[in-house]
């Protein structure tokens, strides 16, 4: 059974009808007390009759820091009623968390509620086995006045709800669900009649003047890549429609002033106020932006919550409709949105190039539609100027294919100038080429869609496919992609990546050139970024000094949104660059599944993936704090920065170099996802600790071997028929990524001693690797 099954059929006993005895649960045969303000003894008996919240938390995890400020206000204003017990975090797997008894003695006395005592190993370890709290943290169960768990979701509860979620009962929380929802259906609930929004040019606009539109709250950061795909088609799409009866209000997701300022020189709508965080910060939590999840915050952007022209609230999945339907979903009402339902299931040939009956062969003839009604039909939307080394492409897929007697053809859309050479068939109709452009949501040339024989749409953007694949992808089913990215990815190297059909190098500081052969069989990061988010300076300066003194190479792939701000960016690294506009940047965004900035995909000496997730160890200042407490670190040449500093790249100084990385968030990923603290196993106990003599070090090394054989079980049970493009890493096949640049990095890191362990196990590395090569 995996480690997702159990945890999930451990969570359905911990929430079944069982009937806990809360004297026996937290009490021991040594102790019939629980301990407040660390030496107060409070009778266990003292809980019956009270609804009890059960409390899993580290004293040092920023996650259970922000949480228990906000469990500390309920509680106050809860009362009597209510009662919690803390259960400090103490096992091998979150040894990190509360560290020692020191740091128990020294936070925990702030706390008003109970807790378990943290010299009571036994009933600590009982308790995290019982209610399995390591999933995530923080974790919080509430049990009625009976001992029965209500729910195991009381951190999502409390944060959304506060004092109101009591007494946690689910028809409780229905009905304030349904409160909720009715309290927000209006816009003129949300904004007062007098309230001002700012236009271009720092115009002020009062928010009575959208009276009569259709008005869509945007909510985006600079920082997230789905922002930055999506934002460019909402543009287009409120361009198209017009701001006469729509209008978009920008509410940023970030806290930087100047990234909401910079961000939103890209968008043509208004925007709640750049001072007014407030007003932001509200939205944020009505609609459920930002919340604190199980185990960190999580932001979900972008989102487009829309209201139509009574100011009543018609969906929150804007967004979606835009990306499915573009201008055809508008204007977002439910009953047309089930019209083009309705209509994309009964999707033939014949109705995409409705009212268009046949095309036009090469050679001038006519081709009714219907002959080509079996085949595998190409939508191929072009632009002559930019598409001449795709039409070669297509045109050897093309021939391969019709050679085989495959069943492939060709539709030219849109600019068909100088396609008499090519076998391939063209619209008769203007207007039709048009419209399917918008249909087909078609932003840049080439564009490619391909239609099943069931007039289904296969591959609604068949670009990459055709050029890494080409005839090969052949019938284009999910399974057959799949295997071939699974073939790609084993065989993936830096030109592969790196290199174009006219490109073989890399731009350098100072406009300097520099041939891609010469990073052959170097360590390799690629730094996604751009110049608008948040910590890009932060994290410029912070990966320098481990760049120039450990030797890797770094190549810069800019998501910045004009050349300006590449170059001003740019002016700041030492390494190399992908050219400003290259193709292979949405590309390389796609095959890594980069989802938000900054971000480092580290690859081996043979362009292999190590991991996609090489940021955490620049930005996670919670462990650097922690680090610093067990003596990995010297405090006095290292000053852990503040959240003020890191929101302010310009105040912060270059770290040292001990800040580098905690090697304990270096994992290897899958998917584009970072690790799923539910696939987590509880290390044993018995496992010796830093009082049997063994260092945090090599603990830390456990762990990091435990969560890469963590990674491996999961990937093994990946489902056959996975996405095109999804991404899929190598990690049976590649040594070198489990230990690689990684143990580079943790060198750079820890003590004298434990270094010559981790010298021994880096030349052991390198035999593996080389092993690995000519095994290959």
């Amino acid at each position: 059974m995996t480690n997702r099954k159990l945890e999930l059929q451990r969570d359905t006993m911990a929430e079944s009808e069982e009937i806990h005895d809360l004297s026996r649960l937290l009490s021991s045969n040594e102790r019939d007390f629980l301990i407040q303000n660390y030496e107060q003894q409070i009778p266990v008996s003292s809980l019956v009759g009270k609804t009890v919240g059960l409390y899993f938390c580290g004293a040092s995890w920023e996650p259970c820091t922000v949480f228990t400020e906000k469990l500390v206000k309920v509680y106050e204003k809860l009362g009597s009623a209510f009662e919690v017990v803390h259960i400090p975090s103490k096992d091998s797997e979150t040894k990190l968390l509360d560290g020692n008894e020191e740091i128990f003695k020294n936070y925990y006395p702030k706390l008003p509620w109970l807790m378990i005592p943290y010299c009571d190993s036994e009933s600590i370890k009982r308790l995290e086995e019982l209610f399995m709290f390591f999933r995530a943290l923080p974790k919080l169960f509430i049990l009625d006045s009976n001992g029965k768990v209500i729910t195991s979701e009381g951190v999502k509860l409390v944060m959304e709800y506060g004092e109101h979620a009591f007494p946690f009962t689910s028809d409780h929380i229905r009905i304030l669900e349904e409160t909720e929802a009715r309290k927000w259906q209006c816009l003129n609930s949300i904004f007062g009649p007098d309230d001002l929004l700012i236009a271009k040019e720092n115009n002020q606009v009062p928010v009575n003047s959208l009276a009569g539109k259709i008005v869509g709250l945007y909510f985006a950061a600079s920082s997230h890549c789905e922002c930055q795909r999506f934002t460019p088609l909402l543009v287009k799409f409120y361009q198209e429609i017009g701001s006469t009866n729509f209008e978009v209000i920008y509410i940023s997701s970030e806290e930087s002033r100047y990234s909401i300022r910079e961000y939103y020189t890209t968008m043509p709508w208004l925007s709640i106020r750049f001072s007014d965080s407030e007003t932001r910060k509200s939205l944020k939590e009505i609609f459920k932006i930002v919340r604190i999840s199980e185990v960190t915050r999580e932001t979900r952007v972008p989102k487009l919550v829309i209201f139509d022209a009574e100011g009543k609230l018609t969906t929150d999945e804007g967004k979606e409709i835009v990306l499915e339907y573009g201008i055809d979903g508008y204007p977002f009402t439910s009953e047309k949105i089930s019209t083009l339902k309705q209509n994309k299931q009964n999707q033939t040939l014949s109705s995409i190039f409705a009212p268009s009956d046949f095309f036009i062969s090469n050679t001038g003839e006519k081709v009714p539609v219907s002959a080509v009604e079996n085949n595998i039909v190409c939508l191929y939307f072009r632009k002559q100027s930019e598409c001449q080394r795709f039409d070669r492409l297509l045109l050897e897929t093309h021939t391969e294919l019709t050679t085989s007697k495959m069943g492939f053809e060709v539709v030219v859309i849109q600019d068909q100038s100088e396609t008499e050479s090519l076998p391939f068939l063209t619209l008769s109709d203007y207007n039709t080429s048009e419209s399917l452009a918008v249909h087909f949501k078609i932003q840049t040339f080439p564009g490619l869609v391909l239609i099943g024989p069931n007039g289904k749409t296969l591959v609604p953007d068949a670009v990459d496919l055709i050029r890494l694949h080409g005839s090969r992808a052949y019938p284009f089913t999910p399974v057959k992609i799949a295997e071939l990215e699974r073939q790609l990815r084993k065989q993936q190297t830096l030109k592969f990546l790196l290199c174009s059909e006219d490109r073989d190098f890399l731009i350098g500081p100072n406009g300097s050139i520099k041939n891609l052969s010469e990073l052959e069989g170097k360590h390799v990061q690629l730094f996604f970024s751009a110049k608008y988010t948040k910590s890009s300076g932060d994290f410029v300066r912070r990966l320098i000094k481990p760049y120039e003194e450990l030797g890797f190479e770094v190549v810069y792939i800019s998501c910045d949104i004009n050349r300006q701000s590449f170059n001003e960016y740019y002016e700041k690294m030492p390494w190399l660059a992908l050219p400003f506009g290259d193709e292979k940047q949405k590309f390389l965004l796609r095959w890594f599944g980069i989802t938000e900035l900054p971000q480092v995909v580290e690859l081996g000496k043979t362009g292999r993936t190590i991991t996609t997730a090489g940021v955490p160890f620049l930005i996670n200042r919670e462990v650097e704090e922690v680090l610093d407490d067990n003596q990995m670190m010297n405090p006095e040449d290292n000053e852990v920065p503040d959240d003020n500093q890191m929101m302010n790249p310009e105040d912060d100084e270059v770290p040292d170099d001990n800040q580098m990385m905690n090697p304990e968030d270096e994992v290897v990923l899958d998917d584009n996802q970072m690790m799923n603290p539910e696939d987590e196993e509880v290390l044993d106990d018995n496992q010796p600790n830093n009082d049997e003599g063994r260092t945090d070090t090599t603990a830390g090394l456990d762990r990091l071997r435990h969560l890469l054989m963590l990674e491996e079980e999961e990937e093994n049970e990946e489902d056959e028929d996975m996405l095109v493009f999804h991404p899929l890493e190598d990690h049976q096949n590649n040594n070198e990524g489990q230990i690689g640049l990684g143990l580079l990095f943790m060198i750079h890191v820890l003590n004298f001693y434990d270094r010559i362990v981790l010298l021994i196990m880096h030349v052991l590395a390198i035999f593996l690797d080389f092993f690995s090569d000519n095994r290959d």
